[in-house]
């Protein structure tokens, strides 16, 4: 009994960090669609999208403002929450998650030429480690690449 305990948890983790690494290419997929919508907006804009005053950080509603800035450049609903997020979330009926941005853009200043000046600044993460390998962030050439990877390069 005790030997099938142990095999069913190590089958049960080893589904789970598959599962995840799974996910990975489609959560990278929506970091790359950020990636476009900002850059379009940017093009359309002739500058940075710059979060309202009054609008507080890391909030519902600033979640709710870069969904609706970002919709008319391809930026849907499901591109803001990662696969794994979104499986967890359902898992634990924790709906509200849903809600929330799992991939929040940098905040530059709102000159369009600032986010091209500053080459080792990512244009976005993502929340949390999600695939195994650390948080997901993109770069100004469309890259994509955990963040521990990039803090590393950062350094040298």
């Amino acid at each position: 009994m005790g030997i099938l305990a142990i095999l069913s948890t190590l089958i049960f983790v080893a589904a789970n960090t598959s599962i995840q690494r799974a996910e990975k290419p489609a959560c990278i997929v929506n970091l790359k669609n950020l990636h476009l919508a900002l850059s379009t907006y940017l093009i359309d804009n002739q500058k940075w999208p710059q979060v309202p005053e009054g609008v507080e950080l890391d909030s519902p509603q600033e979640s709710a403002w870069w969904r609706t800035t970002l919709l008319p450049y391809g930026m849907v609903e499901k591109s803001w929450t990662c696969p794994t997020l979104r499986r967890t979330a359902k898992e634990r009926n924790m709906e509200q998650a849903l809600k929330e941005n799992h991939y929040v853009p940098s905040l530059f200043d709102e000159f369009a030429a600032t986010p091209y000046r500053w080459p080792k600044m990512p244009w976005a993460m993502e929340v949390g480690n999600n695939h195994g390998a650390g948080l997901l962030i993109i770069m100004m050439d469309g890259s994509v690449q955990p963040y521990e990877e990039f803090h590393k390069n950062a350094r040298q």
